[in-house]
């Protein structure tokens, strides 16, 4: 059924079809994430394709299963090691690896919604959980959990939480989407943003390349193998929500 309705979403041009795989999931073992990839990336074959880690939210049906139950889901180490299968497989099967969380079949297929986000084009966030970028302001939607729907029959926006993004802000995402790119330009980064990156940062870079995450050659900077197992450690060195102003509910979209 699978195979046909992507044959069917081919036959009406839809040509860029992505897969989004999700480690942590309860019940999921070694063996059927194997023979998932296998299926999707031998058989099915989509133009591109993501991993994630399951994020279990409060109150929720996977918190109450995770307490009830929380043998069913898979440790850290699992989810280490079926992240590198992910990519065994999909390199295995003429996938090409265009950031530390996606694959595709030609390098010029990306996540394209990973670039707006880190680059900070202006987007509109509709949905629950949703994810929005609009005059600055980065902000989230509520969840179904939350109140989303009472806040849009009520009329008012469903916002969670916002934060205005400074330049300091976005010259730290700019490094963070080379990490998940696996490299980055110094010099690149320099010109957009009238800075010596690599003196402003230089103990976060050191910092990465003693621990072996990195390697850096002049201004070329590249995610090592044992910093993909890392990224998101990675990521956190440069993060620096304290610089950014951060505000909370419907006054942060001005309907105040």
């Amino acid at each position: 059924v699978l195979l046909r309705a992507m044959d069917m979403s081919r036959e009406v041009g839809l040509e860029n079809i992505n897969f989004d795989f999700i480690l942590g999931l309860p019940a999921q073992t070694g063996e059927t994430f194997s023979q998932t990839c296998e299926t999707i990336f031998g058989d099915l074959r989509p133009n591109h394709a993501s991993i994630y880690l399951l994020m279990v939210h409060p109150q929720t049906g996977f918190e109450r299963l995770k307490q009830a139950s929380g043998e069913l889901f898979p440790s850290l180490e699992d989810n280490r090691e079926r992240y590198h299968l992910f990519f065994d497989i999909a390199e295995r099967n003429g996938y090409i690896v265009t950031s530390a969380e996606n694959v595709s079949l030609k390098a010029s297929q990306y996540s394209h919604y990973q670039r707006l986000n880190w680059n900070g084009y202006e987007r509109i966030a509709i949905g629950p959980d949703a994810i929005g970028y609009i005059g600055g302001t980065q902000y989230a939607n509520l969840g179904w959990k939350q109140g989303y729907k009472d806040e849009i029959f009520q009329g008012r926006f469903p916002i969670d939480r916002s934060m205005t993004i400074n330049d300091d802000e976005l010259l730290r995402r700019r490094i963070i989407l080379g990490l998940h790119n696996l490299r980055l330009d110094l010099s690149q980064i320099d010109k957009e943003y009238g800075v010596d990156t690599k003196n402003i940062f230089a103990k976060e870079f050191g910092e990465l390349e003693r621990r072996g995450l990195i390697k850096v050659d002049n201004s070329i900077v590249e995610l090592l193998p044992e910093g993909r197992k890392y990224l998101f450690y990675s990521q956190c060195v440069f993060e620096n929500e304290g610089k950014s102003d951060r505000q909370r509910g419907r006054a942060a979209a001005g309907d105040e």
